[in-house]
């Protein structure tokens, strides 16, 4: 067992460095029952972090420059890494998880209908790129004779590309459905049998409604990313009368059975990143005393603010939940609660909830084009003036409203207690010694201050008035609000803590360490690639800032911990000189479309065919050297997946398995040459441009072209040249 530990743990190592092609989304995620306990959903590799979502980066790594990279590098790590990989642990392992699985790996668990707990069902998913079961087959043997006794094959893959294994004495049914290209497994403690397998996917149909379906979407809504789903509604009432009324008490106390699920996710949704923790939650023990946050920003910055940090709580609401607390469950601490209360109201004459009311419970530190300020909402001003009041006569201090070039202001200066405690103790060090008391006596002569403006509800505090000037003459003004939901694309409604900024040129950078990645990956995979024909940053129009944000969120029903960034959460490992910093891994780009889009390149030829008298005027017809250069094209753009699927199966493919059409491309037909020669034979539509014979030299690694037909053709592409006879 620690063996075949060992070697999935190296291949996951490695899985950064992969590269993969036409990677679907979750096929059962849209298709769960009602039933369904747990949901597992892990991602394809590093398509989490830098697939083509709905990011900044979409344009780029969906591009036709792009694609052809990927299959390129992706065709050399197939041959010329994970192969041998399989070959030294002679076990396919590292090529099966690096290039046979095509979509994310999903696991479900549910319970049928009206089944006692041990009856629970696992069906797993995951669609490869194999036309047959024995890369699988292999796999189950290299397993099983690393585990020894821990994984065990019952049956081989038969005609029906059903199999049956157990792992540690779990039994497990698979089958590979090659029409679908999707590998299914089941796994339960009751008996398997293929009928079993085929009635659990049968019960997976299409469905409009789920209750994950609503909590999945503030996670990631590619169908890509990593996500992780617990229906503890459903969950937790079967396992609660297994449980011993002595561990049910602090679980009931605490508020856990009124857990309704809990989620964690990291994938793309509202056009950012995101990765989560989420708990809903009906209110019950402990969690009667959490919260609920409900927010409605109002303070703007002067232009656009480049850092914000958010706290807020409801101080009064929070220390009305506190007593009922201490009452219920320390009442001796509840009694020195009310004395503290007590004593408060006595120093202050305000007690102590009316003060806690002072405050709205919205607290802002934020940078803008004027400087740094604190602003805090304030509900009740007569208390806050009466404490303040209080507060100037206890630190011998003054109060003074100020009005500097039409701006009003509040200075607040005073002494500072600490000053006074540490002239006492510096005194008794230096003793009697004239100059150290002098010092000592220059430092207690320090005085601390504080300005502030009103704006509405808020006091906004700065170090310096003229920040506050500044500030209250600035005609450009973003409310703080719309910033955070326009470019930040964080709703603050519920947050308790928030943390906002806008790195700049993080996205500029991490693009050209992505552009590096692919270079370093080339090198790995022996395979020369075109670096310079992707687009630039600027050609891109990539922003200058990105977004980096962080919240924690307490709802009424809800509690969530989130983090939120362009792209991928290791962006902040890219320096600046734009290489980096963990190996490639930042930089593998997946999630890509197919391979193939001949037909697009192609579009000039559309027009070719034959016309009606009463057809529109056709457009001038491109030349033959046009259309030779475009059918050289066509044929690049197959090399790669056909090279792939050679490899695999030791036999070149038809258009048919690589899923071309011809239709509307400048070739009548692509046959596969017969006898020794290994490649394909590309017939013209136009005549007078004959043939082109497209070999794959096994040797050199390239394939070479060979028209029959007097024609000079100068290729762009650096892996073909067209060769004259």
């Amino acid at each position: 067992m620690k063996k075949i530990i060992s070697m999935t743990v190296a291949a996951l190592l490695l899985l950064p460095l992969s590269l993969s092609a036409a990677i679907e989304s979750g096929y059962l995620r849209d298709k769960l029952p009602q039933n369904t306990l747990i949901y597992l959903r892990v991602p394809h590799h590093w398509g989490v972090t830098s697939a083509a979502k709905d990011t900044r980066f979409h344009q780029v790594l969906s591009g036709e420059v792009n694609q052809k990279t990927i299959a390129q590098i992706d065709t050399g790590l197939y041959k010329n890494v994970w192969s041998e990989l399989d070959s030294v642990i002679q076990s396919p392992v590292f090529s099966f998880l690096n290039h046979h699985i095509r979509s994310p790996y999903e696991v479900v668990a549910y319970l049928p209908e009206n089944a006692p707990i041990m009856a629970l069902q696992v069906l797993t998913s995951a669609k490869l790129n194999l036309s047959n079961t024995k890369v699988l087959q292999q796999l189950l043997d290299s397993m099983a004779a690393a585990a020894q006794s821990e994984v065990n094959i019952l049956q081989a893959f038969d005609e029906n590309q059903f199999a049956q294994i157990t792992v540690a004495n779990t039994p497990m049914m698979l089958h590979y459905d090659s029409a679908q290209q999707r590998l299914y497994t089941l796994s339960s403690m009751a008996a398997m049998t293929p009928s079993a397998l085929k009635k659990a996917v049968s019960l997976f149909q299409p469905t409009i409604e789920h209750p994950m379906f609503a909590v999945e979407k503030q996670f990631d809504n590619s169908g890509q990313g990593l996500f992780f789903w617990v229906n503890a509604e459903q969950l937790l009432p079967i396992l609660k009368p297994m449980m011993p009324p002595e561990k049910q008490e602090p679980l009931t106390a605490m508020g856990i059975f009124g857990l309704r699920s809990v989620a964690l996710g990291l994938g793309t949704a509202d056009k950012k990143g995101r990765l989560k923790f989420s708990v809903d939650f009906e209110k019950s023990g402990l969690l009667n005393y959490l919260p609920a946050i409900e927010n409605s920003f109002t303070v703007d910055s002067a232009g656009k603010p480049d850092f914000l940090v958010s706290f807020s709580l409801p101080l009064k609401d929070v220390l009305i939940k506190v007593e009922q607390a201490l009452q219920t469950f320390a009442p001796e601490d509840y009694k020195e609660y009310q004395v503290f209360s007590q004593e408060f109201e006595q120093l202050t004459g305000v007690s102590l909830l009316d003060a806690a009311d002072i405050f709205a419970g919205e607290h802002h530190i934020f940078t803008d084009n004027t400087g740094y300020f604190y602003a805090t909402k304030i509900k009740n001003k007569a208390t806050l003036d009466k404490l303040l009041n209080l507060l100037v006569t206890k630190l011998q201090g003054e109060l003074n409203k100020k009005t500097t070039k039409n701006v009003e202001y509040y200075e607040l200066n005073y002494s500072d207690p600490s000053l006074q405690e540490m002239e006492k103790e510096l005194k008794q060090l230096g003793g009697e010694h004239p100059v150290f008391n002098f010092v000592v006596e220059l430092l207690t002569r320090l005085r601390s201050r504080a300005y502030w403006r009103e704006e509405g509800d808020y006091l906004v505090f700065s170090s310096f008035p003229q920040m506050l000037r500044d500030r209250a003459l600035a005609t450009d003004r973003q409310p703080l609000q719309q910033w955070l939901t326009t470019e930040q694309h964080q709703n603050a409604q519920h947050s308790l803590l928030l943390l906002s900024t806008q790195p700049k040129n993080l996205s500029r950078f991490f693009y050209y360490s992505y552009l590096g990645s692919l270079n370093i990956l080339a090198d790995i995979a022996k395979t020369k690639i075109d670096i310079s024909a992707f687009p630039s940053a600027l050609e891109l129009d990539l922003p200058r800032w990105g977004t980096y944000a962080a919240q924690i969120d307490l709802a009424e029903t809800q509690a969530n911990i989130e983090l939120i960034f362009e792209n991928n959460p290791l962006e902040f490992l890219v320096n600046h000189m734009g290489t980096v910093a963990v190996a490639t891994g930042i930089g593998a780009a997946v999630a890509l479309p197919a391979y193939m889009k001949a037909q697009e390149r192609a579009q000039i030829f559309e027009e070719q065919g034959e016309r009606t008298d009463t057809a529109p005027a056709p457009k001038p017809a491109p030349d033959q050297t046009q259309i030779a250069a475009a059918g050289v094209s066509i044929l690049y753009d197959f090399a790669a997946p056909a090279e792939q699927f050679y490899l695999e199966n030791e036999e070149l493919p038809t258009l048919e398995d690589l899923g071309v059409s011809l239709e509307g491309s400048v070739f009548s037909d692509v046959e596969i040459l017969e006898e020794e020669e290994l490649g394909y034979a590309a017939t013209f539509h136009d005549q007078e441009l004959g043939v082109i014979f497209f070999t794959y030299d096994e040797d050199g690694e390239e394939w070479l072209c060979e028209a029959d037909k007097e024609l000079v053709v100068e290729s762009s592409e650096s892996h073909c040249e067209l060769i004259v006879d």
